[in-house]
């Protein structure tokens, strides 16, 4: 009988299986650039430390390569979830279709649920909110501010200049 192996443990795995063939892969450029250079003339010290130097630091090409690695398993990590979705829509109308009754009475049931939160919405802005309504909003936007300049609305609704100015003494 074979014991459960935690996913994490398989993650690890895969991401150091992962780790080596990346390393593998830029030891590989750059051998084949190092033969590229031996061809040419070069001798094979000043070759290979010439395919560095041209390829440039390897643990920030790693650095990128995880990063586009990491985005592309996000980006099929986000196709998939869309995949399921558009699935379990379409699994959901299929079933519906099954039963004609059972969908008449989920959308009369939705229905009236919306209707009611709608209806209970407007009854309690009218009941607990009547309480703020100002009897004439000129004369609260008319007091004078902190720093003594008194304004009006204007006939469009927004505030006009200060008509005069009052000094605090």
């Amino acid at each position: 009988m074979k014991p459960e192996q935690n996913p994490l443990d398989e993650t690890r795995a895969a991401r150091i299986r992962e780790e080596g063939e990346l390393v593998a892969e830029f030891e590989a450029h750059v051998a084949h650039r190092v033969d590229d250079l031996l061809a040419d003339g070069l001798s094979p010290r000043d070759a290979a430390d010439r395919a560095r130097t041209e390829f440039g630091d390897a643990e920030r090409l790693k650095a990128e390569s995880r990063a586009v690695r990491s985005q592309a398993r996000r980006r099929l990590a986000r196709a998939s979830r869309i995949d399921a979705f558009l699935q379990d829509c379409s699994y959901s109308l299929r079933q519906l279709r099954r039963s004609p009754g059972f969908a008449m009475t989920a959308l009369v049931t939705l229905m009236l649920g919306v209707g009611v939160t709608a209806t209970i919405v407007s009854v309690v802005d009218a009941v607990a909110f009547a309480a703020f309504s100002w009897r004439s909003s000129v004369s609260t936007a008319s007091r004078p501010s902190r720093c003594g300049a008194v304004s009006a609305k204007s006939a469009s609704g927004f505030h006009s200049a200060p008509s005069r100015i009052v000094f605090v003494q």
